[in-house]
């Protein structure tokens, strides 16, 4: 586990995350600076009990501030095609489950990229120039 990283347990999964509020950057630099660990990415929250861990770890640091945060799933590539970090393509149940109501809506044609909404605690699509924090994570290789 790279310095900075913390664990967390979820249900049967360990996690190993590190939510960067210090920063606030694109989102092409925070894919990068996750890359940059070792078997980093950005977070991909790809559940209602993820996004609800993010929330906690959210307000126990943040202590009443808030800020959205970049998470590992865009549709860059093809409008409406989302896909999460790991390249898994986010099925229509994910978006229904996990988007705030109303999203994504690729406002003005230019929201690819997607946030964490801390008021909310849901996610929603937005541009990818946006300065923002961001999560990573630390994932395990699966070897055959």
């Amino acid at each position: 586990m790279s310095a900075g990283f913390a664990m967390a347990a979820l249900h049967n999964q360990q996690l190993c995350l590190k939510v960067i509020f210090s920063e606030q950057v694109n989102f092409t630099t925070a894919r990068a600076r996750c890359e940059a660990f070792d078997n980093g990415r950005l977070f991909v929250s790809d559940t209602v009990d993820k996004l609800n861990l993010l929330r906690q770890i959210h307000d126990a640091v943040m202590n009443g501030s808030r800020f959205n945060l970049y998470v590992g799933m865009n549709d860059i590539v093809t409008e409406d095609e989302f896909y999460w970090e790991d390249g898994r393509l986010v099925t229509e149940e994910e978006k229904k489950l996990l988007f705030q109501p109303g999203q994504p809506d690729n406002y003005r044609g230019k929201e690819d990229c997607v946030m964490f909404l801390s008021h909310v605690h849901k996610l929603n699509d937005c541009g990818c120039s946006l300065r923002l924090g961001y999560v990573c994570e630390q994932h395990s290789e699966v070897s055959d």
